[in-house]
């Protein structure tokens, strides 16, 4: 179970792009968002599940605390090869 909450942030640079994602817990979610690289689409998939499509750099996962972590993978599509960020949040 998610323990300790505080907002936190990591930055990717893979081939000259960057990714920062940040996340912060509030009212039991959390929200993971991304907003230094403006897309038309990103493809989100939370801890092994199925694909989601989403348009705006964001992506909240309701009650949060009902998981032990939460690992999130954005994909972006611009051009090949196709980029990949993770990050795993455990609330501490």
């Amino acid at each position: 179970m998610l323990i300790g909450f505080k907002s936190t942030y990591i930055t990717y640079c893979i081939s000259g792009d960057e990714l920062t994602i940040s996340t912060s817990f509030t009212n039991g979610d959390v929200l993971f968002s991304w907003g230094n690289l403006e897309k038309k689409f990103y493809d989100v998939r939370i801890n092994n599940a199925a694909w989601s499509r989403v348009s705006e750099p964001k992506y909240i996962v309701k009650d949060a605390l009902k998981y032990d972590y939460i690992s999130i993978l954005i994909r972006v599509f611009e051009k090949r090869p196709i980029k990949e960020y993770t990050l795993t949040y455990n609330g501490e």
